[in-house]
């Protein structure tokens, strides 16, 4: 991920993230993206691809639909 825009999707999935703790394995389920490597896009530890990081956005809209916080 290179540009403004996408490191901008990026800071916001991983506050997301930060921010759903009790919510990070239905997260992963819903994205198809191991728990594992939603830890470590979470924690900085990697930088993930552009669909991975779009798949995660998705799946926190579609919790946030479910059940908003």
């Amino acid at each position: 991920m290179d540009t403004g825009a996408d490191m901008d999707m990026l800071e916001n999935v991983q506050r997301e993230l930060a921010s759903r703790k009790g919510h990070l394995a239905e997260i992963a389920k819903i994205s198809r993206i191991s728990y594992k490597t939603l830890l470590r896009i979470r924690d900085g530890e990697v930088d993930p691809g552009y669909s991975k990081v779009k798949a995660l956005a998705a799946a926190i809209r579609d919790l946030q639909c479910r059940s908003p916080l």
